[in-house]
């Protein structure tokens, strides 16, 4: 590297060959960075350039301070004044030696003990002087907002209340749907049945039975047939006018209890030898399937579907059928859920009594949608399963639920203590 040998000064220019060019890059001499603008590569600026502006820097500074001594003019005060004037110099070269002079020369070697970085990254390099130190601000970052755990369910429609009126409902327990949407909500106990449209509109109501009548089992045809378990015999009635349109016989005599419609039209229905007193063993409560086709005649019969198996009684028995006409039977003394084919092969058993994964705290209604999945009452909420039986979900119910169905829609419709609520399910 060369340069000129013009007499110093703050305002004249010099040159320097580009060490990575050679290319001649003049400058006004005191510059403290210089950029090769053949090549773009920045280039050391020499010391004897950088040093010629200290000197007219410190006459500045003196000047400004105003050293000249005020004090009277003898041998004692000039030697006082002049010690205190090379003192301040002193000081003042020492300063001007630290703050500017040594990082430019630690700058300097520092540069020159790096040949090897590339010529990108010396670009960035600058000099001590020219670097304004600030402290580094980092934006602020939000903190990521959890994402909401979808609900299984979303409330579709609700209606009902606690009272005596239209709409209103004492013990709301069983219910269905008909083909043109319209929703049968009977009471437990006095055997009043309201019936509204597909809104939730109060359309009618009438009696079956007696004030002391239980209703135990509640299913209702597409064509708005109503199959009501009352006194123990299943009789069917007009659910437009609620006249009575007969009933089932059996051969077993009154008995019946839980029923449930299969697509084809025929019913299953749970019949009892013995519900009440004490039982000590089988012998004399047992619990039979009876599946009737559309016109009330038996098709088949499984005596002790449930107790045969187990040997134990079962007095409390949900039913549900799927879209195949596969029976499924919740077992209330067993806490399983049993499944059976539509001709009454018995499949396999769903669940235990427990707290895990696969396992029921409790059984309740039932109801099966389109994906075969379950849907049951577990306590008071309800519970989604897999088809195999392992846990999927939850649906959390204000009040109590009692009677569970599917419309065509896929929509649940759940009959709880004061009305009903109809869920739109979410996870496919």
């Amino acid at each position: 590297m060369t340069s000129t040998n013009e007499t110093p000064s703050s305002n004249s220019t010099e040159a320097v060959n580009c060490p990575h060019c050679g290319a001649v890059v003049q400058y006004q001499r005191g510059a403290t960075s210089l950029v090769c603008h053949y090549c773009g590569q920045a280039i050391a600026v020499p010391n004897a350039a950088r040093a010629a502006n200290i000197e007219p820097a410190l006459r500045e500074m003196l000047t400004v301070m105003d050293v000249t001594p005020t004090v009277l003019d003898t041998p004692q005060s000039r030697r006082s004044s002049a010690g205190c004037v090379v003192l301040v110099v002193g000081f003042v070269v020492f300063m001007v030696l630290v703050t500017v002079v040594l990082p430019i020369v630690l700058t300097n070697q520092a540069l020159s003990s790096i040949p090897e970085l590339p010529a990108a990254m010396k670009d960035m390099v600058t000099t001590a002087a020219d670097i304004k130190r600030e402290p580094t601000r980092r934006p602020p970052t939000a903190a990521p907002s959890p994402t909401p755990t979808p609900a299984f369910a979303d409330v579709a429609l609700q209606f009902g209340a606690k009272g005596m009126g239209p709409g209103q409902f004492t013990d709301a327990h069983l219910s269905g749907i008909d083909g043109k949407g319209r929703v049968y909500v009977g009471e437990y106990v006095g055997g009043r049945i309201q019936v509204f449209d597909a809104e939730g509109k109060f359309l009618n109501q009438f009696f079956v039975g007696n004030k002391k009548t239980d209703l135990l089992g509640f299913a209702v045809d597409r064509q708005g047939v109503l199959y009501v378990a009352d006194g123990g015999d299943i009789t069917r009635y007009d659910g437009n006018t609620g006249k009575s349109l007969g009933t089932i016989k059996y051969s077993g005599g009154p008995g019946f209890g839980e029923l449930a419609l299969a697509p084809d039209g025929s019913l299953y229905a749970m019949w009892y030898e013995r519900r009440n007193g004490v039982f000590t063993s089988v012998e004399g409560a047992r619990e039979d399937l009876v599946h009737f086709d559309a016109n009330g005649k038996v098709i088949k019969v499984l005596p002790g579907v449930i107790s045969s198996m187990t040997e134990s009684v079962e007095l409390d028995n949900a039913l549900a059928i799927d879209g195949r006409g596969n029976v499924y039977i919740a077992a209330s003394f067993e806490s399983t859920i049993f499944k059976f084919d539509a001709g009454g092969k018995f499949i396999t058993r769903l669940g235990s009594s427990g707290e895990g994964s696969s396992q029921f705290t409790a059984v309740g209604a039932l109801a099966v949608d389109g994906q075969g999945r379950i849907f049951m009452v577990e306590s008071s909420d309800i519970s989604v399963f897999k088809p195999d039986g392992s846990r999927l979900g939850k649906i959390g119910v204000k009040g109590a639920a009692r009677c569970l169905l599917f419309d065509d829609a896929g929509a649940l419709w759940v009959t709880t203590d004061d009305g009903v609520v109809k869920y739109h399910i979410n996870q496919n």
